[in-house]
């Protein structure tokens, strides 16, 4: 994929969550925690995944050997954890920000959260890690949905696009 498309693929992936983001600061403490089943089953739970890999993957990225983790859910408020959400988010952008074109065919090394060792191209990082977060921001939409939220955010990429 070139090099503009995985940065406009970041850049919609920040403008999704920050849209996502505002309907998410108006739940109470309590709607965050309720049990709504899914992959995560709340949706504090579900935001806590989308930061942890979005900073896990910026951290790896920016050649980190032990990256530091977010907070477990609830050691904050959930306003506090969805602010670093969409910091880390803003993070993944400003570092596809500084990409060459031939940056993306590089891999790096890295070990997954068990330990194992694994190596990627950057490029295709960067695409599952946008790719990660439409998922959850869907699931995130759907628990939304289940508390009776009305009016949601049309977070589609061609939606975006219009906005260019």
């Amino acid at each position: 994929m070139p090099l503009n498309m995985l940065q406009s693929m970041c850049a919609y992936t920040e403008w999704a969550n920050a849209r996502l983001h505002t309907v998410l600061t108006g739940i109470t403490e309590e709607e965050a925690d309720r049990d709504l089943g899914g992959s995560f089953s709340t949706i504090r739970r579900t935001v806590w995944h989308l930061s942890l890999a979005e900073s896990l993957w910026t951290q790896r990225l920016g050649g980190v050997d032990a990256p530091v983790l977010p907070p477990e859910p609830g050691g904050q408020s959930f306003t506090e954890e969805l602010k670093a959400w969409v910091e880390f988010t803003s993070g993944l952008r400003a570092f596809a920000d500084g990409l060459n074109g031939n940056d993306l065919e590089s891999e790096i090394q890295y070990r997954k959260l068990d330990g194992s060792a694994c190596q990627n191209r950057i490029g295709d990082i960067i695409l599952h890690v946008c790719n990660h977060s439409t998922f959850h921001r869907g699931q995130l939409i759907h628990n939304l949905r289940q508390l009776g939220k009305p009016l949601l955010p049309n977070t589609d990429y061609i939606t975006w696009c219009r906005g260019l």
